[in-house]
Parts: structure tokens; sequence; C-alpha cells
């Protein structure tokens, strides 16, 4: 059985912004949407700049909290 789209977004509201650790992702925006296509989860995400350095630790954190292991 898969995971709900909404307890899979309450995951990621748990991963603190790398740069504002005392604010979610989630909660600045950056997760534009999350959706099952067959077997895989998709988390849209936008940041809030170009040049944003947690560019790179977004898919790691991403994985993490969309199994559940934040």
């Amino acid at each position: 059985m898969k995971t709900g789209i909404a307890q899979i977004s309450d995951w990621l509201d748990q991963v603190p912004d790398p740069d504002i650790p005392v604010i979610t992702g989630f909660a600045l925006g950056i997760v534009r949407c999350v959706a099952w296509y067959g077997d895989c989860i998709e988390v849209a995400v936008m940041h809030t700049y170009s040049g944003c350095p947690a560019k790179p630790l977004s898919p790691t954190y991403i994985r993490h909290a969309s199994s559940g292991r934040w």
C-alpha cells in the first residue's frame, strides 16, 4: 500500500531549511507539488532563488523525508 500524499507532506514539513533551520522548506513554499506516478513519488521543488546554497542538499533531504526517515 502506498503512503498517502498527506503523510508524505507531513514528513516534508519536518525538514528544516539548511540556511534557516528554524523554518522548514515546506513552510517557505519551496515544495510545489507531491504526487505519485506509478511506484515513484515526485516532489517538485522551486528554490527561493537560483543560487540557493541548499540546492545540492535538497534531493537528499527530500529522499529521507519522503520515506519517513527524517
